[in-house]
């Protein structure tokens, strides 16, 4: 995992506009470079032109769940640590069994962020 001063390039795949400003703001002020891709398809030029350290997505989104974004990631970058963000725990539980993923429950609060995104830091660290 490529990390400059404790920093990770996190990639924000959300598709509603304040959820993504939030997770923005609050990534950045903890110090981590952040890209936002509004849906699937987007993540995954953004995947395929320079891969992030940790992918923090949505799953139920337009033109691509993130169900199936997560699929192709695990397939494609098998390490990538992932955060499945989701106000609905059947599609998260889902996630968790089959993808091997870290959850986060919306709606979240800002230390429910910085403790899952520890654990995926520090699950990448030891793979």
């Amino acid at each position: 995992m490529r990390q400059v001063f404790g920093m990770a390039h996190i990639l924000v795949v959300e598709d509603e506009y304040n959820i993504q400003l939030l997770l923005h703001r609050i990534l950045r002020e903890m110090g981590h470079e952040v890209k936002v891709a509004s849906n699937g398809v987007e993540a995954l030029a953004v995947l395929k032109h320079n891969p992030p350290d940790i992918v923090l997505t949505d799953l139920k989104m337009p033109r691509m769940t993130g169900l199936e974004l997560i699929s192709i990631i695990r397939r494609d970058f098998p390490n990538m640590p992932i955060i499945a963000v989701s106000a609905h725990s059947d599609s998260a539980q889902l996630a968790l069994k089959v993808h091997k993923v870290h959850q986060l429950r919306k709606p979240f609060l800002k230390q429910d962020l910085a403790k899952v995104l520890n654990t995926a830091i520090h699950s990448a660290q030891t793979n």
